[in-house]
């Protein structure tokens, strides 16, 4: 199917991908988005803001609770609530020191409708100073991508007592600064009272480089040498000390960690599985000619579960997102840091807490917890609630589609381009561009996705094959999925429970089933056939996954 290029703009709903490369953005029609604090930060500087000093526990402890990822955009959407609500949660049942969020926790790529930048930075300061809990952040690669730069974003939160940012002027990216911690507690916050023990550092790892907006950014010469400074004017201070570096964006030394490092316990999983990090080697060397570095820890991967590694003297740490549109198991990392102890390895305890997990017991679950139904509001059909894995962003679309008859299809002509089948069927609402494309009815009352890869593809069925799809599979294209979609298939499944579990899509074969998924995998779309002649499936998810991603060319299907 042919490549056009063209921009189509049919709706005011109409969604619009910016592709630089072969990578692209999805964002919203303006009239859908609110909160835009673009500009916030032309009238408020946060260089050379007042960090405050905290005090370590009589033992000479300090302890921290570090989020990463939350992808907040509105505040009030199903995974945006029970994500706030479930991190007042922890913070309660915690009380850390300190609470550090290492970017992405506002969200900037994914096609939401209902966008409220605003309300979603307000929202999470606001939980923080009600709770009257510290919070450090730096931004990730998505804070600053939509309706505001990661710039704005920390103008915005400076506004909050309660939240710790600064930047110096001249840095390249909006937030580069330390904080250390002491031995006792001044009569404020802000008046150093004793000893620094051990110091925080923390900064911004950019987003997506200028040129080529598929590569992700890395950390600049300048940034380089401030953290160099930095961290030569801590050792000047206390030789003995050690330090605690946060940003978002792995570094090539924590690939060299998968390979060569040390778990940092039996039971809590190495780095794993980690694609070779954006190029900052400059900071690696930063940290390695410094060696007063104890602890460097990211975000931005979204494992599975946190990962932590010991090498060359130092802590590599990349905690699982902390939100509901990050994860399904969402998760925090609690670091106690003992600075009183002797050497690097024994300095630092991590304990890995899921969210709505009670305080008491901080132990992962090892079962993949079934994402719970969507709730039923009078906006939105209520069949829509009960479709099995349905995103908040599938959600959101449903809740502005067009509702039709299935007798509309019976107006659409074999081999009409996607666009002309929207224009048979009526407008509605849609996603478009190079990469999994959408467009959204409400069919006799039920839902309706139908996935494409171009508005310029050709439909090659006519609208009586359209509606028998729909009556008997409940779609009329192949569904596309995430390659990680795979993975939750479990060995011994049926084709019907393969279906309820990856949704539901269309069925090609007579007498055998053959069903047919899109599969969306390093940029590229590609299909995909379980081809069963009924019985249990005999391979797993990971197998199924595996098959795919090492095979020449790929895997095309699985049959028994």
């Amino acid at each position: 199917m042919k490549r056009k290029g063209k921009r189509i703009l049919i709706t005011a709903l109409a969604l619009v991908l910016v592709v630089g490369g072969i990578a692209g953005y999805l964002f919203l029609a303006k009239p859908f988005a609110k909160g835009d604090i673009s500009g916030a930060a032309d009238t408020v500087s946060i260089t050379d803001r007042a960090i405050p000093y905290l005090p370590v526990d009589e033992n000479g402890d300090f302890v921290l609770l570090q989020i990463t990822d939350t992808h907040l955009y509105n505040a009030t959407g199903k995974k945006d609530s029970r994500t706030l609500e479930e991190l007042r949660k922890l913070v309660q049942a915690q009380q850390p020191d300190l609470v550090v969020a290492t970017g992405d926790i506002f969200d900037g790529i994914n096609p939401y409708l209902f966008w409220n930048k605003r309300a979603a930075v307000e929202a999470l300061a606001e939980l923080f100073e009600e709770e009257n809990q510290y919070w450090a952040y730096v931004p990730g690669n998505n804070d600053g991508e939509y309706l505001g730069s990661a710039r704005d974003v920390a103008a915005a939160l400076s506004a909050y007592p309660r939240c710790i940012l600064a930047n110096e002027e001249g840095l390249t990216g909006a937030t580069q600064f330390s904080m250390d911690i002491q031995t006792m507690a001044g009569e404020t916050a802000y008046e150093k009272a004793g000893k620094t023990v051990h110091s925080l550092i923390f900064m911004d790892s950019l987003a997506r480089q200028e040129k080529n907006r598929s590569k992700y950014d890395f950390m600049k010469a300048d940034q380089a040498a401030w953290l160099a400074k930095t961290l030569d004017e801590k050792k000047l201070s206390n030789p003995n000390m050690k330090v605690s570096l946060f940003f978002h964006m792995p570094t090539p030394a924590m690939n060299a960690a998968q390979e060569q490092g040390e778990a940092y316990q039996e039971g809590y999983a190495p780095i794993t599985d980690l694609w070779p990090a954006p190029p900052n080697e400059a900071v690696d060397e930063v940290i390695t000619k410094a060696g007063n570095v104890g602890l460097v820890a990211i975000g931005h991967v979204h494992p599975p579960e946190s990962w932590c590694s010991y090498y060359n003297q130092t802590y590599y740490h990349i905690a699982r997102a902390s939100g509901y549109e990050g994860a399904k198991e969402p998760g925090a990392t609690r670091i106690i840091i003992h600075t009183a102890a002797a050497d690097t390895r024994s300095m630092y305890d991590f304990e890995e807490i899921l969210l709505g997990a009670s305080s008491e017991s901080r132990v992962p679950e090892t079962t993949a917890k079934k994402e719970e139904s969507l709730p039923t509001t009078e906006t939105k059909p209520s069949e829509i609630n009960s479709e099995p894995g349905m995103s908040e962003a599938d959600w959101d679309m449903f809740a502005m589609a067009r509702d039709i008859s299935s007798d509309q299809f019976l107006l659409v002509e074999k081999n009409m381009t996607m666009q002309q089948v929207m224009a048979t069927l009526g407008e509605t609402t849609h996603i478009i561009g190079q990469g999994p494309s959408a467009m959204y009815y409400i069919v006799d009352g039920k839902p309706l996705k139908i996935d494409f890869e171009n508005m310029d593809d050709v439909y090659p069925l006519d609208g009586r094959d359209m509606r028998m799809y729909f009556d008997a599979f409940g779609a009329v294209t192949p569904k596309t999925i995430f390659l990680e979609d795979v993975k939750r298939l479990k060995k011994g499944m049926t084709i019907q429970e393969i279906v309820a579990e990856l949704g539901k899509t269309i069925d090609v074969g007579s007498g055998r089933h053959l069903v047919k998924y899109t599969i969306w995998h390093e940029m590229a779309l590609s299909e995909f056939i379980f081809n069963s002649g009924g019985g249990e499936m005999p391979y797993s998810g990971e197998e199924i996954y595996d098959r795919i991603v090492n095979r020449e060319g790929g895997e095309t299907g699985v049959a028994w």
